[in-house]
């Protein structure tokens, strides 16, 4: 009995599930092919020569752990980018403070494609790399880099400073107790003030 047929790590039991001789669109991977959602990874921990890179469902029990890719969807993280391109094509300089990597043991860095929003600054991977190909372009920015795709900021608006109420002084007038100047202009009563104590200098001075 062949219990794999397309070579890719995963037996055909597993990924038909209910066994019953077909493909179940969703729930299952296709057994007759390795590399089920088309993304270049394998479904299973094999590579397949020409076809696929191992792998999605690498322990091959049929499930998606927390850290694999699902075999059953090419954008995982559904940020527009390809898991295939993520894990195997990213390149992206990744030269501001606080760059990320998701394979140091490739040139580059690379997104993660189990993160829509790799370097956490507010725009998914896809909207920074707009042709979704990997790398970065002179329009793009770069989805590694949280210092080159913020958001812009709007400023905050500024406010008219306050009004300020202010006593208007009358020097030398000893009748004049203050008046609130809130426009700009002196009230009657601080005008008759002033003329009061313009007569008593002009009569203090005939003395």
């Amino acid at each position: 009995m062949n219990l794999k047929r397309n070579a890719d790590g995963i037996v055909d039991g597993i990924e038909d599930a209910d066994r019953d001789g077909s493909f179940d669109d969703g729930p299952e991977t296709d057994p007759n092919n390795p590399d089920t959602d088309g993304d270049r990874l394998c479904d299973g921990s094999r590579s397949v020569v020409d076809v696929c890179f191992a792998g999605e469902d690498t322990d091959n029990n049929g499930q998606q752990g927390e850290d694999e890719t699902d075999p059953r969807r090419a954008d995982t993280d559904n940020d527009a980018i390809n898991d295939g391109v993520e894990v195997l094509d990213g390149n992206y300089p990744g030269s501001g403070e606080g760059s990320v990597d998701n394979d140091d043991d490739r040139e580059g860095h690379q997104t993660d494609p189990l993160n829509p929003d790799s370097d956490g600054d507010g725009l998914t991977d896809g909207e920074e790399d707009l042709r979704r190909d990997g790398d970065k372009d002179e329009d793009e920015t770069d989805p590694t880099d949280p210092t080159d795709g913020n958001p812009i900021q709007e400023p905050e608006p500024t406010l008219p400073p306050p009004v300020i109420e202010r006593d208007l002084q009358i020097a030398g007038s000893a009748a004049w107790t203050g008046c609130s100047q809130s426009d700009g202009r002196p009230s009657a009563l601080a005008a008759l003030a002033l003329v009061l104590a313009l007569r008593r200098r002009r009569f203090a001075t005939r003395i």
